[in-house]
């Protein structure tokens, strides 16, 4: 990579020992870069053509200095971390979450891959259906395309998998994790496509490093390939990003602020920075901005607050699909979790597996005592379907919603085994409106239609099967308080086929590349497996990006200022 002469000086005088963990263990800021977003510029690198004079990256005051910095050490910054290092470059990997936590999203995935089978015009067939009326960027799922048709290939180049040992939907049907997921096709779509129904999609399979399922096993094995570059790549946990420093004239970026041990540092990123910081799952302020929900109880990783989309927001970055989201797949709906007002606390799981096999009395109302939906309607993802447009949409469920039912459902379901916080009973329907404080007339009213949809066999408003409807019994009456499962946001800046972030005019912001659930390809409907190609596809697409050598000519700018780099590769790493 290029080096400066005070890069040269530096290393020439900076010894040290590098220490790393086993894999199994587990406020000095210059003022020019504390003026704002229009002030934390950046250039690029250092060039024998650049013009006389001082550029902007020599009026801040640098605390390190690496050829890449990457923000978030999940799925799609492992990959980018790794790619970045196998290129030759410096890598600096800063994660948000402390030692222990890191991973994001991926370490609660289910751990699988979106398969295209060789086949990329069926593959873009299928993604262009899943996009419904919305329109994805040709050359972004050109690229995305020929690599899930692949994926077993890329999946093996890069993790260092065996083809052998990777299983497969369609070459390895008597997997585990294939076998699990059809045994409860009734209840929870099995993903082998996601969307049957769509033309090409016999296209699409699932595939996963090994036969199980929601293990972390995906997570530490990417996980464990970057200890392997420990050589070229530092990893700083509890260190989250601040900002993106941004030369005023040339828009480049480069380095990052962040903050470590409480104190804010700058660190010079030579040659790019990737952001792979996740999504906005955990602030509830945006979720209700740019979502339309209420109230979601997220199940992966915490440390999701959206901070990257404040960052990139700031270098004039454009946005795009920010209202997507993901939810579960099981019955009722995808509720499934205990109500709460907190985001940050994880309510208990409730499981209503057994109503997808039996007639029952339960029914979903939401704060007006209402039904709002067929029950028994399979979530994809958190998507329902819209019979008005044809399309499926993302599930916006009442905060809290209550699933109620008669005694004898209680006893099928075991509700005295449940989080009793979250269970109110009574003998009557009105003294349960009265606990559920809602309207005793539209939840009387609610049951009463019910029963004789039941009785009839015909669900006049929802369309719900009849062999799966019964009706109300007698009391006691019973109603638990819930709120819906979330998994993560799709939304974030919009990339080009080389993972470089735009502004709002489409073209790229120089040095500046995302990859991951951090502005994801999914515009509409979520193919399971997808968010985990797309880690590795574009995280690889980013480092590599990222790593390359710049020959950009800099601009003069203003009067140097004196750096005191202590942190290079090498110098200090968390694990």
């Amino acid at each position: 990579m290029q080096q400066n002469e005070q890069r040269k000086n530096t290393e020439k005088s900076s010894e040290h020992t590098l220490g790393r963990r086993d894999f199994l263990k587990g406020m000095t800021v210059s003022a020019a870069a504390l003026v704002g977003a229009s002030a934390l510029g950046a250039c690029a690198s250092e060039t024998s053509g650049q013009s006389a004079g001082n550029t902007f990256a020599q009026t801040i005051s640098w605390d390190g200095e690496y050829d890449v910095v990457v923000v978030g050490f999940g799925g799609a910054g492992a990959c980018a971390a790794r790619a970045a290092a196998a290129d030759g470059a410096e890598v600096l990997l800063i994660e948000k979450a402390p030692e222990g936590f890191e991973g994001g999203n991926t370490q609660f995935c289910g751990q699988l891959f979106v398969n295209g089978n060789g086949n990329v015009e069926g593959t873009k067939d299928y993604y262009r259906a899943l996009a419904g009326h919305r329109s994805l960027d040709e050359s972004v799922l050109d690229v995305f395309a020929e690599s899930v048709a692949n994926i077993e290939d890329i999946i093996s180049e890069t993790l260092g998998i065996e083809k052998s040992e990777i299983r497969s939907a369609r070459t390895t049907p008597e997997a585990e994790y294939v076998q699990l997921l059809q045994s409860v096709s009734l209840a929870v779509n099995n993903m082998c496509p996601e969307y049957p129904e769509y033309d090409k999609a016999e296209t699409i399979s699932i595939c996963a490093l090994h036969d199980g399922i929601s293990d972390g096993y995906l997570w530490q094995t990417m996980r464990q390939r970057v200890l392997e570059l420990s050589d070229r790549i530092d990893i700083w946990l509890a260190s989250p990003g601040k900002r993106l420093i941004q030369d005023p004239e040339t828009k480049t970026i480069i380095g990052v602020q962040l903050e470590r041990k409480g104190v804010l540092l700058n660190i010079r990123a030579r040659n790019g920075v990737v952001m792979t910081c996740g999504g906005f799952e955990n602030n509830l302020e945006m979720t209700r901005d740019y979502l339309g929900a209420e109230q979601l109880a997220p199940l992966g990783t915490p440390y999701n607050t959206g901070d990257g989309i404040k960052m990139v927001s700031e270098v004039g970055a454009d946005l795009w699909h920010m209202n997507v989201w993901e939810g579960g797949t099981q019955i009722f709906g995808s509720v499934t979790k205990a109500y709460t007002e907190d985001v940050e606390v994880r309510g208990a799981d409730v499981s209503f597996i057994p109503f997808a096999f039996m007639a029952s009395s339960a029914i979903l109302v939401g704060r007006s005592g209402l039904r709002y939906l067929d029950e028994m309607e399979l979530g994809r993802h958190g998507h329902y379907y819209d019979r008005a447009t044809g399309e499926w949409h993302s599930l916006h469920h009442a905060a809290p919603c209550y699933v109620v039912f008669d005694k004898t459902d209680a006893g099928i379901i075991k509700v005295d085994e449940m989080d009793q916080s979250i269970v109110l009973s009574t003998d009557s329907i009105e003294g349960l409106a009265a606990a559920m404080e809602v309207s005793a007339e539209n939840l009387t009213h609610t049951i009463t239609s019910y029963n004789s949809y039941a009785a009839a066999g015909n669900d006049i408003e929802f369309g719900r099967r009849a062999n799966s409807m019964r009706p109300f019994g007698d009391g006691p009456y019973y109603a638990l308080k819930l709120t819906a499962p979330f998994l993560n946001t799709q939304g974030g800046p919009r990339k080009n086929e080389k993972a470089e972030i735009l502004n709002s005019e489409g073209n790229p912001i120089p040095h500046l590349y995302s990859a991951g659930e951090f502005g994801g390809i999914t515009c509409n409907q979520y193919q399971g497996g997808g968010n985990m190609a797309e880690n590795i596809i574009f995280g690889q697409i980013a480092g590599k990006s990222a790593a390359a050598a710049k020959e950009d000519i800099l601009n003069p700018y203003g009067s140097s200022v004196d750096s005191n780099i202590v942190y290079v590769l090498g110098k200090e790493t968390d694990l």
